[in-house]
């Protein structure tokens, strides 16, 4: 748990929370947020680990949860010049993975593990995100990687 800064974005995410909450106020709510997290000063007591400093609102929604938007998925993820792919085994769905969440730490596991352009199976947990179509990509919609289980090249689902 964080304690939420009153500054940068706070009062949009106050009025978007309001708006959704309506009388019943204190209630919780799933939010997506850009911002900052900052840790607790030293021997600062109390129940929050620190603070988040939120620099843009994405969307806050009423009756879901963590579970209802990020999942585990198995799938082939392949990177070229920046620009990486992640086809689910489940249904051969592709999407062009977004560089937000965990695609950093994803890229530079790759790039020790495979050579450039090769497909890997991954296990990520992560969500789907409409995309731009000026930023082109194989869908319309993108997936953000919020945490990578590993890779194993010894399996494949192609």
């Amino acid at each position: 748990r964080y304690s939420v800064l009153m500054q940068d974005a706070f009062p949009d995410l106050e009025k978007k929370y309001l708006d959704v909450v309506g009388e019943n106020a204190g209630s919780r709510v799933y939010v997506v947020v850009e911002g900052e997290l900052q840790p607790k000063p030293a021997g600062e007591e109390g129940h929050f680990r620190g603070s988040l400093k939120v620099s843009k609102v994405h969307s806050v929604n009423e009756g879901r949860g963590c579970n209802s938007i990020v999942s585990k998925m198995g799938g082939m993820f392949a990177s070229f010049e920046g620009v990486a792919t992640f086809k689910l085994c489940n249904n051969g769905q592709t999407y062009s993975i977004l560089n937000e969440g965990a695609f950093k730490s994803m890229e530079e596991g790759y790039k020790k593990l495979m050579e450039e352009g090769k497909m890997v199976y991954a296990e990520i947990y992560g969500y789907r995100k409409p995309i731009p179509a000026e930023q082109g990509g194989t869908s319309k919609t993108g997936m953000v990687v919020t945490r990578l289980v590993g890779f194993d090249r010894s399996f494949s689902c192609e």
